[in-house]
């Protein structure tokens, strides 16, 4: 290595322009950060139940259709087979 390289990497450098008090003041930026951070996903939990009870969830209509019809017709399943079927077909020739 050239002896002016060496002269510009060197410790001198590093204390003549604040390099420590720069270096130590990233660290900390960066752990209280990560310290947000980890008591946020901490009190996730909490917060989603709260927007829960703010915004609940819509009731699901194919959930309340298939509660109130529990015996499905034989034509039904038929209809349920061949779309089954047409599916399938699809992805086949998709893939």
């Amino acid at each position: 290595m050239p002896s002016a390289l060496l002269a510009a990497i060197s410790w001198d450098n590093v204390t003549q322009n604040d390099g420590i008090p720069i270096a130590i003041t990233g660290i900390v930026i960066v752990f209280v950060a990560l310290v947000l951070i980890t008591l946020f996903l901490y009190q996730l939990p909490r917060l989603v139940e709260i927007a829960n009870g703010i915004f609940p969830e819509p009731e699901d209509s194919h959930a309340a259709v298939a509660q109130a019809a529990p015996a499905a017709s034989a034509s039904n399943d038929d209809e349920f087979i061949a779309a089954a079927i047409a599916v399938a077909h699809h992805t086949h020739q998709n893939s």
